[in-house]
């Protein structure tokens, strides 16, 4: 990744491009935290009993970035409070979906100090781990000055946080901002009406519910699938090269009882061109072809949900965020009629799992305020922060919030709880998000039968092995 960003580097220097949503600074400061004098402000008392000033922040100006959509709407929830609480006002700059990851990495490479904040997925993230390119948040987590003494990092769903710490966990790169894993929503009235059950047992031999196995999913789906009324069994993520792609690959596989590399002696082999990989593969162009919603081949995150959320089909692999949405009537024409579940293993009894996913909330190491962006950070991911924000469909990833008898989704979050006990994240490499995209882009080749499923991973294999062997990673035989 080191190389990816110098070449990044390397090529804004020479085109002279530089793109920012803004880096002006708020009229009046030059920048830099101030520090309120015993008598102007408060002060606090350090681990040796010393007594400290503590850093105001008032009057100054936050750069938050994310992508539009759930992330931006959980971070408009919290910047009222976050500004009467600290008197210091935040910019939310909202870049549309399709091109935030590519305009956040290029101007980040470029040192741009156009953002203070950003808000970010895991694998974002981890691109940028070992980059220096993100500030160690340990750094400011320890300034008695600056840092809230109530913060608590142990109430993060602990798999949320690992990722983000070096081995020795000096450093920690960010906070978790949402927690994720895909997750299975379904049509709960169909499920449970009496002649739909009739029917399916008589077809299928066992009861109709909630898929236990994938290849219950698969014949659910089946049996759901009625094109003269507009109605599928699913609707698939599957455009070509949408980063989605490679999380419903992951999920299934993990059902299969293996992950997508072999570790031996610290260093890892790419197994996902075996005879598990190549079944998983050929189930999504199998579903595409004959249960999935028509146009599934170019649907993204959003697009599948308003399928389901229209009524359009019986069950959906998708994320927690999106039940919020599900179950809101003035949008969803599904709304109390929905169940969730988590993905199950490939065949009953299997044990399940899932792909973790998640956003992270960070501090660029070219941030004009950098106080400041902390305090934002350290709010946002707070009990109190992200109490605020449930309600926008960027669900939490604190277990006291996660747990909290005064959830919005009292039946909803135990079932999420139970989806991220089974779930597991992407490598914390560096080299992640380079392998992502490679697999992304096999997993819709071959799910839309551009590439054969066996085809299309022993390529994704061979570049992997290139890929980790630069790094240092690869175990050869």
């Amino acid at each position: 990744m080191k190389k990816v960003i110098a070449f990044m580097l390397c090529l804004l220097m020479l085109t002279g491009v530089l793109t920012a949503c803004s880096s002006s600074e708020p009229a009046g400061t030059s920048g830099e935290s101030s520090v309120v004098s015993a008598s102007e402000g408060t002060s606090s008392e350090d681990s040796s009993g010393e007594t400290t000033e503590n850093i105001d922040i008032s009057g100054q100006k936050v750069i938050v970035c994310t992508e539009a959509g759930e992330a931006a709407d959980g971070a408009s929830a919290q910047i009222n409070a976050f500004k009467e609480k600290f008197n210091c006002d935040v910019e939310l700059v909202a870049i549309p979906a399709d091109v935030y990851k590519t305009k956040i990495q290029t101007d980040l490479a470029a040192q741009s100090g156009s953002y203070d904040v950003i808000i970010a997925t895991m694998d974002f993230t981890l691109q940028f781990k070992d980059s220096g390119l993100l500030e160690n948040l340990l750094d400011y987590a320890s300034n008695p000055s600056l840092a809230d003494p109530d913060y608590n990092v142990d109430d993060f769903i602990p798999a949320t946080i690992a990722s983000y710490y070096n081995e020795d966990k000096s450093s920690l790169i960010a906070y978790p901002y949402k927690a994720d894993c895909q997750i299975i929503f379904y049509r709960k009235d169909l499920m449970e009406d009496p002649e739909e059950q009739a029917a399916f047992k008589e077809k299928y031999g066992y009861d109709l519910a909630p898929a236990t196995s994938w290849q219950m999913y698969f014949d659910i789906a089946e049996f759901f699938t009625r094109p003269d009324e507009d109605f599928y069994g699913t609707a698939l993520m599957m455009k070509r090269g949408c980063d989605q792609t490679t999380c419903n690959f992951f999920t299934r596989l993990l059902g299969t009882g293996q992950g997508m590399f072999e570790e031996i002696g610290g260093l890892y082999k790419p197994i996902i061109n075996n005879e598990n990989g190549v079944k998983v593969l050929q189930s999504f162009r199998d579903e595409l072809v004959n249960y999935a919603v028509t146009g599934s081949d170019n649907y993204e995150y959003y697009e599948a949900n308003l399928a389901f959320t229209d009524g359009r089909c019986m069950q959906v692999i998708t994320w927690p965020g999106a039940w919020a949405n599900a179950q809101n009537e003035e949008v969803s024409s599904v709304a109390g009629k929905i169940g969730a579940i988590a993905c199950p293993g490939w065949e009953e009894g299997d044990k399940g799992g899932a792909m973790m996913g998640g956003w992270t909330i960070v501090l660029p190491s070219d941030a004009k305020n950098k106080e400041a962006a902390y305090k934002f950070i350290e709010f946002a991911s707070s009990a109190e922060g992200e109490a605020l924000k449930v309600s926008s469909g960027c669900f939490p990833s604190r277990q006291s919030v996660l747990h909290s008898e005064d959830s919005l989704y009292p039946d909803f979050f135990p079932i999420m709880a139970d989806a991220l006990a089974n779930s597991t994240p992407a490598p914390a490499w560096a080299e992640w998000g380079e392998l992502k995209t490679i697999l992304d882009e096999a997993v819709s080749s071959a799910g839309t039968g551009v590439l054969e499923p066996k085809e299309a991973l022993d390529g994704v294999v061979q570049e992997w092995n290139d890929i980790l062997s630069d790094a240092g990673l690869l175990y050869e035989e």
